[in-house]
């Protein structure tokens, strides 16, 4: 009798469908989308065990509501919504050694690349870290903003703007990254890394699939997943 390998880990998949779609293609007037077809097609348990746990995310401006449909489609309106609610999935469902998968089409890609920048930023939120969450998301969507006041950062020692330009402020801006991430951990408040019988590891994205990538209005200010970069890069 063949036996199944069971894995030591389960890997969480996150599909993020673009403005307007939703996982029944608009109440079934339209085909699925390609995000739809993807979430619908992968096991939840693959051939070497290893379980998947996977969350579709519908894009902006997929609700009844007029409203939202114009505001989503035509502002984006809902994008900091979703990017929080994937990344609260993922910190609450990751456990050490988990695999992480982000797929994304059109702005559900934005939201794909964002969360991926947010754990590369911030690491995973602990238990306590998620009850500061909307400080600490307030904070990274304004890590880069050099006029403001660092009194209200939750790090009561954030890294000031001194004027810096050019290469300098490309500098700054990663050390203030950095350095926030450091009283975040210091903190018990999130996590970067994880320890086995083989030692540290570091939490990585295993994949980010995504096209069509714009952002709100265009492409996100994001750096590039894995590149030690600027917006202004």
């Amino acid at each position: 009798m063949a036996t199944t390998l069971r894995g030591a880990h389960k890997r969480l998949i996150v599909c993020c469908d673009g403005t307007w779609m939703d996982s029944l293609g608009r109440k079934g007037a339209e085909p699925q989308s390609n995000v739809t077809r993807i979430f619908r097609v992968l096991r939840r348990t693959c051939q070497d065990g290893t379980h998947q746990i996977i969350m579709y995310h519908p894009g902006v401006g997929s609700s009844d509501s007029a409203v939202d449909k114009f505001t989503g489609g035509l502002f984006g309106v809902g994008l900091d919504q979703a990017i929080r609610e994937v990344y609260n999935f993922i910190c609450t469902n990751y456990v050490d050694g988990d695999d992480i998968i982000l797929i994304g089409f059109s702005r559900g890609a934005f939201t794909a690349r964002s969360v991926a920048d947010m754990i590369a930023t911030v690491g995973l939120l602990t238990p306590t870290g998620l009850d500061h969450f909307y400080a600490i998301f307030e904070d990274y969507e304004n890590m880069e903003d050099s006029d403001r006041d660092p009194s209200v950062f939750l790090d009561p020692e954030v890294l000031p703007y001194n004027g810096e330009k050019g290469a300098a402020r490309a500098k700054w801006e990663i050390d203030r990254k950095s350095q926030y991430e450091r009283w975040l951990s210091k903190n018990d408040l999130t996590r970067h890394t994880y320890e086995d019988v083989n030692g540290v590891h570091e939490i990585n994205i295993k994949a980010v699939g995504v096209w069509d990538t714009v952002g709100a209005l265009g492409i996100p200010p994001a750096p590039v997943v894995g590149l030690q970069g600027t917006s202004n890069q």
